[in-house]
């Protein structure tokens, strides 16, 4: 709102897809969004996230230590490290 309110045009997020740096396990059933912290990039040059923890999509006190949020989809019950995760920093 402020953006367009001073005539600049719409933003997309800066989406970028991340690796998991450690194993969670979930319950399926609903998209999430976890406070995550970047890692180091890998061989390939993609960033890893690390779960803040306990990690839980209504502990915003974790925001302040995060660097950006991570999609975790409804129908995963697991993630392993390595898996691809779309992450929206801020």
């Amino acid at each position: 709102m402020a953006e367009a309110l001073a005539g600049i045009a719409g933003a997309a997020p800066r989406r970028q897809i991340v690796r998991a740096t450690a194993p969670l396990s979930r319950r399926p059933g609903r998209c999430a969004f976890r406070p995550m912290r970047l890692t180091d990039p890998d061989g390939r040059g993609v960033a890893g996230v690390a779960f803040l923890s306990p990690s839980f999509s209504q502990r915003i006190a974790l925001l302040a230590g995060a660097d950006g949020l991570a999609l975790i989809p409804a129908e995963a019950d697991r993630l392993s490290p390595g898996d691809l995760l779309e992450f929206l920093p801020f």
